[in-house]
C-alpha cells in the first residue's frame, strides 16, 4: 500500500467504500474505519487519501454522475416520449446495478436536507431535452426551458419518493412505475408532433 500513488489509494478507498455500502451500511453510518478495514489498509493511510467521509462521498458522487452523464449522451432520435423514458429507465438501472450508488444518492439527499447542496446530481434535463429536440425533429407545445424546469421538478419529486421508500427491489419497482407516469404526464404537456417540413 505504501507504494501506491495517491490516485491509486483513493481508487482503492472508493472501491472499499462501495463494498461496505453494498453490504447494507447506510450512507450516514459509513465511517473511514469501515472503509480502511474493508480495504485492508491502515486508517492513517486512508486518511492521507481522504480526510473525511464527506470527501470520499464527493468522489463517489462524481463517479455516479459520470455514469449517468455517459448514459445521457446516447440520446437517440426516437422522440420525446421514447427518449425521456429511456433516460429515466437507464438512470434507475444504474442505481439498481450498484447498491453503493443508492447510498450515494441517499447521501446527496441528506446534504440537501442539511443545506449543503441544492439538488441531487444525476439528471441534467436541459441538455438532455435539447438533444432530444435536435435529434428527433419534433415540435413541442412548451418552450424548451419551461419543459426542462417542469421535468427537473418532477424528477426531484421522484428523488424525494426514493428517500421516503428506500431502494430495495420493491421500491425500485415503484420508482419504475412512477417514472412511467412522469413520462406520460410530461408527454401530455410537451404534446410532441413532427416538425413541419420546410419548403
Amino acid at each position: 500500500m505504501a507504494n501506491l500513488t495517491a490516485t491509486a489509494r483513493r481508487a482503492k478507498a472508493r472501491q472499499a467504500a462501495r463494498e461496505v455500502l453494498a453490504d447494507g451500511v447506510l450512507a450516514q453510518d459509513l465511517t473511514l474505519r469501515m472503509v480502511a478495514d474493508r480495504g485492508g489498509m491502515p486508517l492513517p493511510t486512508l486518511t492521507y487519501a481522504y480526510g473525511a467521509v464527506g470527501q470520499l462521498f464527493d468522489d463517489l458522487q462524481l463517479e455516479f454522475a459520470a455514469a449517468v452523464a455517459e448514459s445521457q449522451s446516447h440520446v437517440g432520435q426516437g422522440g420525446f416520449r421514447l427518449e425521456l423514458g429511456r433516460l429515466i429507465h437507464d438512470y434507475l438501472d444504474i442505481l439498481a446495478a450498484d447498491p453503493a450508488n443508492i447510498e450515494v444518492l441517499r447521501w446527496q439527499m441528506l446534504q440537501i436536507a442539511e443545506g449543503e447542496i441544492v439538488q441531487a446530481a444525476g439528471f441534467s434535463m436541459l441538455p438532455c431535452l435539447r438533444r432530444i429536440l435536435e435529434r428527433s425533429d419534433e415540435q413541442w407545445a412548451l418552450p424548451l426551458t419551461e419543459l426542462s424546469i417542469v421535468t427537473q421538478a418532477m424528477i426531484s419529486g421522484m428523488h424525494v419518493q426514493f428517500y421516503v421508500r428506500g431502494a430495495d427491489l420493491v421500491a425500485l419497482k415503484a420508482w419504475r412505475d412512477d417514472a412511467a407516469l412522469i413520462v406520460n404526464q410530461l408527454t401530455a404537456l410537451a404534446r410532441p408532433v413532427p416538425a413541419m417540413s420546410h419548403p
